[in-house]
């Protein structure tokens, strides 16, 4: 994949579908969770979501969804994946190897006042989930700019399987950057 500033400016392509990989799959490695391979089912997921230019979850049955938007003249994909999804996220999370607390009134459910801490952290790093596919698009209807949704299969964030899908990290991630 290429490194370095040129990938805030993938929106499609190769480049844009290598650079997704690259930075998914070496947080995954850092976890003990095998490479995502490339869905074009996803894609279609992930593009219906995006072209709402809606800041809202629209999931397609089986997949789970991470969103991410930022302004200014670059999609950077790359930076949603290693900064927002992965590093913002994995200090706060701090159930490696056990169950995150479940909602009091529904003990099927998560309480959703901590997953959205930690919630792009866990999908990305679900060790069942094993493809992704992202669409990053224009919308300026939404003061953002870029939008990147990515959708997964299956999809992640299970009550009662997050010890067994979310391994506590191999190694430091501080020096992860979306520039590698």
């Amino acid at each position: 994949h290429e490194s370095g500033e040129i990938q805030a400016t993938f929106s499609e392509g190769q480049d844009y579908i290598n650079a997704v990989l690259w930075h998914h799959n070496r947080a995954r490695a850092n976890h003990g969770a095998s490479n995502l391979e490339w869905s074009e089912d996803c894609v279609a997921g992930a593009e219906k979501a995006a072209a709402t230019c809606v800041f809202e979850h629209l999931i397609t049955d089986g997949q789970g969804q991470n969103l991410y938007a930022t302004s200014g003249d670059a999609y950077n994909v790359t930076a949603g994946i290693t900064d927002a999804f992965y590093k913002a996220e994995a200090d706060l999370y701090t159930y490696w190897g056990k169950e995150p607390p479940h909602n009091a009134t529904n003990p099927e459910m998560l309480d959703e006042t901590i997953f959205h801490a930690w919630g792009h952290l866990t999908q990305v790093l679900w060790k069942e989930t094993t493809h992704v596919g992202c669409k990053t698009v224009n919308c300026p209807s939404m003061g953002t700019n870029r939008y990147t949704v990515c959708n997964y299969y299956p999809a992640g964030n299970v009550a009662s399987q997050f010890a067994a899908n979310v391994a506590a990290p191999d190694a430091s991630y501080a020096g992860y950057s979306w520039l590698d």
